[in-house]
């Protein structure tokens, strides 16, 4: 039997997890989500993160996380992150971020990692450029080497990931955590590792479906665990929703089979300002929260205003109350699948949200916004 086709059973712990979700605070996971973006939009997504446990789910009666947890401690990492189709993706240069933060008081100094290797130059060993973009020569957009590294100190100065939750700090989210919109004891506490800016570009075809795949990368990863530390051979890890372990030694730049994310590129429409392919609520959200902001020109909550006497739906580079009014003409437009712009259905079954109760709903708290706010 080849090595990355061994059951989760002959691993000597439940195995290292790796998801993508496309919010900062969702922890739900280890899933595999198929998001709708419109093309031409730029959002971003999220990799969470759980290190091995020390005892596999049959030995560990606090599996469940009602009572704690028994993570190892996640101590050096390496991903790649590849797309299926060439130039139908744009990982944004420059938008690659690891996240390690400074534990306890600044003083201290205690960090997840000795090194992290993102697009933030200055990062890694000497200062030495990021370069972790590589395009291949069928134009497929990857990302290779995203990484946090320590290759000196004890846990005690470089912690990295586990094995407790103790705070947000830690950019960790517990089903606790007031950072944390669910709760209850069946949500595990998740790391958050790193977050990607990515475009659809305009020439993607309504309908395409993009697949992204997280894979172990060339350095392997490895954990700390009762005093010693674990060589990458010993770590297992599984992606998204697939359920067969890959060895972090033998199985590096293997994908695990399902995708961990799937982008289903639709029709731009007017008054979708998120992107999301459906005018709708969360419109609303990011115009109350940029309202009388600048940005370029048509971007964000900028798609509907209009300067003095020109055509209603003409951007201007600022977010104004004609953009609230635009989105209120164009609210419950769903974006079609297939070429063109306008009213249709997309292939997961989006539904608006019924249009005269929520545009009631918004309209009270619309008097608050304005007051609180002074337009440029």
């Amino acid at each position: 039997m080849p090595l990355a086709m061994i059951p989760r059973q002959w691993a000597s712990a439940e195995p290292a997890h790796f998801w993508i979700t496309t919010s900062p605070f969702d922890n739900t996971g280890p899933e595999a989500l198929t998001v709708n973006r419109a093309i031409g939009s730029t959002a971003t997504f999220y990799i969470w993160a759980q290190p091995e446990t020390v005892l596999g789910p049959d030995q560990d009666s606090n599996f469940a996380y009602s009572g704690g947890n028994s993570f190892k401690s996640l101590q050096n990492f390496s991903l790649n992150i590849l797309s299926d189709l060439a130039g139908k993706i744009d990982f944004v240069d420059g938008s690659y971020v690891v996240y390690n933060p400074v534990l306890g008081t600044p003083t201290a100094g205690t960090r997840r990692f000795q090194y992290d290797y993102d697009s933030i130059p200055g990062g890694w060993i000497s200062n030495a450029p990021p370069g972790v973009l590589s395009i291949s020569p069928s134009g497929v957009d990857q990302i290779i080497g995203l990484a946090g590294y320590s290759f000196g100190g004890s846990p005690s100065t470089y912690t990295g990931m586990g094995p407790s939750c103790s705070s947000a700090l830690d950019r960790c989210i517990t089903s606790t955590s007031a950072a944390n919109p669910l709760t209850g004891p069946s949500v595990p506490p998740a790391w958050l590792v790193a977050s990607i800016g990515y475009k659809v570009p305009v020439a993607v075809t309504p309908g395409t479906d993009v697949h992204l795949n997280l894979q172990i990368g060339g350095n392997g990863m490895n954990h700390f665990s009762s005093g010693a530390t674990e060589l990458s051979s010993q770590t297992w890890v599984e992606f998204g929703a697939n359920t067969v372990p890959l060895n972090a030694s033998s199985s590096r730049q293997v994908s695990g089979g399902l995708a961990d994310l799937t982008i289903h590129a639709c029709s731009a429409i007017s008054g979708d300002y998120n992107g999301n392919c459906t005018v709708d609520a969360a419109d609303y959200t990011l115009w109350r929260d940029t309202l009388g902001q600048t940005v370029p020109t048509g971007s964000g909550a900028d798609g509907g205003s209009g300067t003095v006497n020109a055509p209603v739906g003409t951007p201007d580079g600022v977010v104004t109350m004609a953009d609230w009014a635009y989105w209120k003409t164009k609210f419950g437009n769903v974006a079609m699948q297939g070429s063109g712009a306008g009213s249709g259905s997309l292939s997961n079954g989006t539904v608006p949200e019924p249009a005269s109760a929520l545009l009631l709903g918004i309209g009270f708290g619309l008097a608050s916004v304005v007051r609180g706010r002074r337009l440029v």
